[in-house]
């Protein structure tokens, strides 16, 4: 068994969030959860490429509940930093 490499962690990590966003599903909370512990795991650019997802499904409307906008917004926010 191989362990991921920084490539793999950060792919993952962009589509777990493309996948997450705008559902209405456990898995938000699951996703930001990981995301936000493990900060120091993820490219600059992957960072980015997150950020700028959020953003744009914000502007589109598409977070989900209320209760998925705050958690998305706090994973902006921590990615940001």
């Amino acid at each position: 068994m191989s362990l991921p490499t920084p490539d793999h962690i950060d792919r993952l990590s962009v589509w777990a969030v493309r996948y997450a966003l705008g559902r209405r599903t456990y898995a938000v909370a699951d996703v930001v959860d990981v995301l936000s512990r493990n900060v120091a795991c993820l490219s600059a650019n992957s960072k980015a490429v997150i950020v700028r997802d959020i953003t744009e499904a914000e502007k589109r409307g598409g977070l989900g509940m209320e209760c998925d906008s705050v958690e998305w917004r706090r994973l902006r926010e921590v990615l940001s930093r």
